[in-house]
């Protein structure tokens, strides 16, 4: 435990982090602890990151945002503001549109700015991804959803060249975003730990378009990218193939990731392999607005 750290209640519990609600130095503040040496490597990188999202959020002419403030990042531990109210994801029910308007200008903000090309993490990277599902796909799949799995792989390696790094996987997504109580028509984005220019561009974009298909919110997954696509200008042959990519990365990682919605163990798997098949049949942007008729 940090010196002048107290703990009021434990907020969230997974196999990477623990996260608190708590008193540091006098002060109501979120603070988060890594279970493992890779999650704390992830907090180290949150103060560098957090000055990104702060430079990004004040030069945007789309929205403006910023990053907690962090009081203290120090092995294990990252402490940072307390941020008041509750995030968009709450409301989502109630205000679709604005959220995914919200949303899609985040995504503006990020894809706007321009970074050295650095390479992908592993996991973008034909070998990388071949050596990720040898290692940790799951041995009880059947001979069919093997079989899905081969196909999406070797779409992904036929696409791979149409994939270009960006600033990318700052964690946008409704259940991360607050408005900032302190700046009227502002917002704050918690959580970009894994934020770097190694990851696809549209991988933002593309990941909360996967979570909400799968969760089974097809329609806000639909939404979300219209609303981009109409905010953004960027045209649908563009952003199809990099879409297609992280789609297909997403659907597979999705096999043997962990998602801490209630039941999610149930149907990640079959879920995701019913997306992969739509990828697999995709010629268009268009082919993966249709909504399912049935997910499970």
């Amino acid at each position: 435990m940090l010196p002048g750290l107290k703990i009021i209640k434990t907020i969230q519990a997974t196999d990477r982090f623990d996260a608190y609600e708590a008193e540091f130095e006098g002060q109501k503040v979120f603070a988060k602890k890594a279970k493992a040496d890779k999650p704390a490597q992830l907090l180290a990188c949150v103060p560098r990151n957090s000055e990104v999202v702060n430079k990004l959020g004040t030069k945007s002419d789309v929205i403006k945002f910023r990053a907690p403030e962090i009081c203290k990042q120090e092995g294990e531990w990252l402490i940072t503001e307390w941020i008041d109210g509750q995030p968009l994801g709450d409301c989502l029910d109630k205000e679709k549109d604005f959220i995914a308007g919200v949303m899609a200008d985040f995504f503006i903000a990020f894809d706007n700015e321009p970074v050295d090309d650095k390479g992908f993490r592993q996991i973008f990277i034909k070998t990388g991804l071949a050596n990720r599902m040898q290692e940790r796909l799951p041995d009880n799949l059947s001979t069919g959803q093997k079989s899905t799995l081969a196909e999406a792989k070797k779409l992904f390696d036929k696409i791979h060249g149409s994939l270009v790094p960006a600033l990318q996987d700052a964690d946008i997504k409704p259940d991360h975003v607050f408005k900032d109580q302190k700046e009227q028509d502002s917002y704050i984005l918690v959580d970009s730990e894994h934020l770097s220019n190694q990851w696809p561009r549209f991988f933002d974009l593309g990941n909360n378009f996967v979570k909400f298909w799968i969760r089974g919110q097809k329609e806000f997954s639909n939404l979300l990218l219209k609303t981009f696509l109409a905010k953004s200008e960027i045209s649908e042959e563009i952003v199809f193939q990099p879409l297609l990519g992280t789609m297909i990365v997403r659907g597979i990682a999705l096999h043997w990731e962990v998602d801490y919605d209630p039941g999610a163990e149930q149907y990640n798997i079959p879920r995701a392999q019913k997306m992969l098949k739509i990828c697999l049949k995709a010629k268009t942007l268009d082919d993966l607005l249709i909504l399912p008729k049935k997910l499970d």
